[in-house]
């Protein structure tokens, strides 16, 4: 419907906004520093992308047709919900993006597998003996 109003030049405007959109979607997922900040990111990107993609792809008889509302232009109600919602997700990821997720510490525990002689042989096996080191009782170091 849009291409019939504005031609070759508006629908191919509004492919570029949409490739647009995947871009800065895929940036913000790159620059999650959690893990689930890039999940949570790619996911919603690539749910947006599937949704234009079928859209257009059953506008041009590629596949069969089914109830995929064009996101942005056509309404639809729950799908307009849903991306809705996914472009809050995305925000909330871009916000976050510099919060790292650390890992699990104990309360009473030295480290999670135990070192070899007692004392770490690798620097990895140092950092973990420091991140997994519980606090003194006392308070003290």
């Amino acid at each position: 419907m849009l291409a019939e109003e504005l031609g070759l030049v508006g629908g191919l405007v509004l492919l570029g906004l949409y490739t647009l959109v995947f871009v800065y979607g895929f940036a913000i997922t790159l620059r999650s520093r959690s893990h689930f900040g890039r999940l949570l990111g790619l996911g919603v990107t690539i749910n947006f992308f599937l949704y234009v993609f079928i859209n257009t792809a059953m506008v041009m008889g590629l596949i069969p047709v089914v109830g995929v509302p064009l996101p942005l232009i056509s309404y639809g109600g729950t799908a307009m919900l849903t991306v809705m919602f996914g472009f809050g997700l995305l925000m909330s990821v871009y916000i976050h993006r510099d919060t790292r997720i650390g890992p699990f510490r104990r309360e009473w525990g030295v480290s999670r597998r135990p070192i070899k002689g007692g004392r770490a042989e690798t620097p990895r096996q140092a950092r973990q003996a420091l991140l997994y080191t519980a606090p003194s009782p006392t308070g003290g170091a």
